[in-house]
């Protein structure tokens, strides 16, 4: 009342949404679903039951996927208030490339290349890859590409170590504006997650011109 605000939006459901959900008073409140808060805090623990009461409480939710949709109403959330908007993207910047001029530039070998974008997070399952990559090695020209960082960076790096997996390559969080270049030089994209949501990557790799292999989950 002091500030006349009319809606509340929260972009996670914890802490925003349960803050809104015993604070807002009759100010309405909005919801996104984006998947992570979902499906990692959701998942069971002691986030789930105040989750369950922020949806429960809320006057709308936004969910990226149909699948977003059904894990809000497994926790309360009433149907009729659930909008699916899926995220897009600028397919004038995710586009197919020259590869060969693109790995010239990238300074990267012309062989067969995977491609992971994304922390690097355990459920994220990059130990496949790297396994995957140390047996295609042996008999084929492959490399795989790991964008990004995060908390499993050093224990990945080990385990390329060990396997003599020397063709997987940790180029670290590289500029946003990069991105594109790095996955229209690939052959395709690796997602292997244990949960997602409605992962950018698998959109943007597709307007790249590039395949997806991907685990079927969430909104892949």
């Amino acid at each position: 009342k002091q500030h006349g605000i009319d809606l509340f939006y929260a972009f996670w459901v914890v802490p925003n949404a349960f803050a809104c959900s015993i604070s807002c008073g009759k100010t309405p409140f909005m919801v996104n679903l984006a998947g992570s808060d979902d499906k990692v805090f959701g998942r069971g623990g002691i986030a789930r039951p105040f989750m369950s009461r922020a949806l429960k409480r809320a006057t709308r939710l936004i969910a990226l996927s149909q699948d977003l949709k059904q894990d809000a109403i497994a926790m309360g959330a009433r149907e009729e208030n659930i909008s699916v908007i899926p995220s897009g993207i600028d397919i004038n910047v995710y586009k197919p490339g020259d590869k060969s001029a693109l790995r010239t530039e990238l300074k990267l070998p012309d062989s067969f290349l995977l491609v992971y974008a994304g922390s690097l997070f355990k459920l994220k399952r990059l130990e496949w890859l790297i396994r995957l990559s140390a047996n295609l090695g042996r008999k084929y020209d492959f490399h795989s590409l790991i964008l990004g960082d995060g908390p499993e960076k050093e224990s990945l790096e080990n385990m390329a170590h060990q396997l003599e997996a020397g063709n997987v390559h940790f180029l670290g969080r590289i500029p946003y504006g990069d991105v594109p270049l790095y996955l229209s030089a690939s052959d395709a994209l690796v997602l292997f997650s244990e949960t997602e949501g409605l992962p950018s990557c698998v959109q943007e790799a597709l307007a790249s011109g590039i395949p997806v292999i991907a685990t079927d989950v969430g909104g892949v």
